[in-house]
């Protein structure tokens, strides 16, 4: 286990804890509350405030040369950390940020598939087209249904793509804990086509 040997000071003050266990500071360095080197420097990173983490720094306790013999001074100070027991080490800037740049991600791909949705639609247009207005040899015909063939996949996917995204965007986060979501979204790629008029063409 590491040891506790480290306290956390501004250079005149240290970090302590009353007897409600609510942080205060005081200049006495026998007073000061020791902790481990990384539950020290987290307690800087999330729990003081941003205008207070460069003041504050993390010594050895054996590095403080001078250890005063006055009376113990609680100063008055705004900084408000948790004590150890609920001390929380979750960065929550860190979870934002990275939700906050996953939803944008997710939303500029979403856009980004609607104009290729719309190319693609527009693709699909011409072909039908060109075959409705032309009587196509057997070779032309089977390059026409090709053609057509890639382009009704492409569109499929995008729509399959837009629907994974449209699921998370109104899922639950109970869904995502459960496995719901998960199901959902693999769904997709087992879906399966009732056909609506020609059932014969199916029975293939």
């Amino acid at each position: 286990m590491e040891p506790k040997d480290y306290v956390i000071t501004d250079g005149s003050a240290y970090i302590t804890y009353d007897q409600t266990q609510k942080s205060t500071l005081t200049t006495d360095v026998n007073k000061a509350k020791l902790f481990t080197y990384e539950k020290a420097n987290n307690i800087i990173k999330h729990s003081l405030p941003v205008s207070e983490k460069r003041k504050y720094k993390v010594i050895h306790i054996n590095d403080v040369l001078f250890k005063s013999d006055t009376k113990d001074i609680n100063v008055k100070s705004d900084i408000s950390i948790t004590n150890d027991v609920n001390a929380t080490e979750i960065d929550w800037r860190d979870k934002v940020n990275g939700f906050s740049e996953f939803f944008s991600e997710l939303q500029s791909h979403r856009d980004n598939l609607h104009n290729q949705q719309r190319e693609n639609e527009a693709e699909i247009c011409d072909i039908y087209h060109y075959i409705e207005f032309f009587d196509l040899n057997a070779s032309q015909g089977y390059k026409a249904y090709k053609m057509l063939q890639n382009r009704l996949k492409i569109r499929r996917n995008i729509k399959n793509e837009l629907s994974r995204i449209g699921i998370f965007f109104k899922s639950k986060p109970q869904e995502a804990i459960d496995g719901t979501l998960q199901k959902r979204i693999n769904g997709l790629d087992h879906m399966q086509y009732s056909a609506r008029v020609l059932k014969e063409l199916f029975n293939v």
